[in-house]
C-alpha cells in the first residue's frame, strides 16, 4: 500500500472550496446517469453507475477543480445516506453548505466515522 498514490490531495490537507452550483450539477450528472441506467436495465441498483473526470469536467463550469467537487459532493452524498434520504435532491442550501465548508482529505485505507 506504500506504493499507491492517492487521487485526490494529499491527506490532511484543505480541500480547496468550490461553486455550489458545480456540485448540484455533477449530483444531476449522478442522477440522470442512473435513471438512463434503470431505463436501459430494469435490474439496476444504485452505486453501479461510474462517472469519469472527463464527463464531470463537461457540467462544471471552466476552471472548476472537479476532484475537489466530486469530493464535496461525495460528503454531501453521506451525509444523505445517514438521514435516509439519498433518494432525494438535497436542498440548495446543503450544496451552498458543503461547497465552503471546511474539509480535509483523508488517508486512503484509513477507517472515518465522521464527514470531514
Amino acid at each position: 500500500m506504500d506504493d499507491f498514490e492517492s487521487p485526490f490531495g494529499p491527506p490532511g490537507e484543505p480541500v480547496p472550496t468550490v461553486d455550489a452550483k458545480d456540485m448540484k450539477a455533477v449530483w444531476e450528472l449522478g442522477r440522470d446517469s442512473e435513471a438512463r441506467a434503470l431505463a436501459h436495465d430494469p435490474h439496476f441498483k444504485r452505486g453501479q453507475v461510474a462517472i469519469g473526470v472527463e464527463a464531470v469536467k463537461l457540467v462544471c463550469s471552466s476552471g472548476a477543480d472537479v476532484i475537489a467537487v466530486s469530493w464535496r459532493g461525495a460528503r454531501l452524498a453521506m451525509l444523505m445516506m445517514r438521514f435516509g434520504k439519498q433518494d432525494r435532491q438535497p436542498p440548495d442550501i446543503l450544496f451552498t453548505i458543503f461547497a465552503k465548508v471546511p474539509m480535509k482529505w483523508w488517508e486512503v485505507g484509513v477507517p472515518r466515522c465522521a464527514l470531514f
